[in-house]
């Protein structure tokens, strides 16, 4: 049987090869209709057409392949922004190819190298310790590149980050104005800027409020399950224990519900949590989980338009693009 052609899925369509060209590759140069569009991709769907990507590679000097590094798929936050960051480039004719650091820095410089080595049109990473070489090396090789969280301390990297250390304080004056003055915080990994970030929001909110910082309401996770329910413990068998705990991420604070919901507290009643990203599980506790909404969805969509831009239209300007955050009031707090 003969294999379809472009000039196959052109006819089908009723329209032009060049046409099926734009649609596949994603180009801007031309507009196309979204009914446009859609005839071409139903085309090529009821055709069964394969564009050969290599005679695609050298006639357009693109790989049309990406690259996305996140430090914990485990956690719910980063598949959101990695359905959403495919969804936008497969709109403009490229595919996306998932890494995971586990927040290890020797993993995330083996992604640089594969990026480099490999010769991805792009990539987007949220990585917590690279640093300004790294970085380089990578636009010096003349691939797209865009950070979610972090600059690295290059001027010359576009960001997407969302304004940490405000949600952090947002979530803390809420604890106060409920009436809470001894409110713990189960902080994120130290060596990442959320974690970092949402300490100094922590500290900065119970400052303005003329509260002490309570070092023995300080206790450190590392933003993955398993890592907040012993902390939690701790914090609740203190003499003085506190009546609100502030987490830094949903994770954890679904973690340490859970474990002092089987230790016999009672959530709020007993101890108030308030989470930090509003990832589906925070729906899914019972109390439901008060957080500070992240937005996911944008955050993915910027980083995949910043990187487009690079790739399609260069050279593009750098960009950092700063998303604020939303209070969500549930049952925990």
């Amino acid at each position: 049987m003969k294999r379809p052609s472009s000039r196959d899925v052109a006819l089908r369509a009723g329209v032009s090869q060049a046409t099926v060209s734009h649609v596949i590759n994603g180009e801007r140069k031309l507009r196309v209709s979204p009914e446009t569009r859609e005839r071409v991709r139903r085309a090529i769907a009821e055709l069964g057409y394969q564009p050969n990507a290599t005679a695609r590679a050298l006639r357009t000097q693109r790989s049309q392949l990406v690259a996305l590094l996140t430090p914990d798929l485990t956690n719910p936050f980063y598949p959101i922004l990695a359905q959403v960051i495919q969804d936008v480039l497969q709109e403009h004719g490229f595919e996306l190819l998932i890494a995971n650091s586990r927040g290890a820095a020797a993993l995330e410089r083996h992604f640089l190298d594969t990026v480099v080595r490999r010769g991805t049109d792009g990539a987007i990473v949220v990585a917590w310790h690279l640093d300004r070489a790294d970085i380089e090396r990578v636009l010096q090789a003349g691939i797209a590149f865009v950070s979610v969280g972090s600059d690295f301390g290059h001027e010359g990297l576009s960001t997407v980050a969302s304004r940490d250390h405000r949600g952090a304080a947002e979530a803390v004056r809420y604890l106060i104005r409920k009436g809470h003055r001894r409110i713990a915080h189960i902080a994120g990994d130290q060596t990442t800027p959320p974690g970092r970030l949402r300490l100094e929001g922590y500290r900065r909110a119970l400052e303005a409020a003329e509260l002490p910082v309570d070092e023995s309401l300080l206790v450190y996770g590392d933003f993955t399950r398993g890592s907040a329910a012993p902390l939690a413990r701790r914090l609740l068998v203190q003499d003085l224990p506190p009546s609100a705990i502030f987490v830094a991420n949903d994770t954890m604070a679904v973690d340490a519900m859970l474990a002092l919901q089987e230790l016999g507290y009672q959530v709020p009643h007993d101890v108030a949590i308030v989470g930090y990203d509003d990832t589906p599980e925070a729906q899914f506790v019972r109390p439901q989980l008060t957080t500070i909404r992240q937005p996911i969805a944008a955050a993915g969509r910027a980083a995949a338009d910043l990187l487009l831009q690079q790739i399609l239209s260069p050279p593009a300007e750098m960009r950092r693009i700063l998303l604020d955050t939303e209070l969500v009031v549930r049952g925990s707090a």
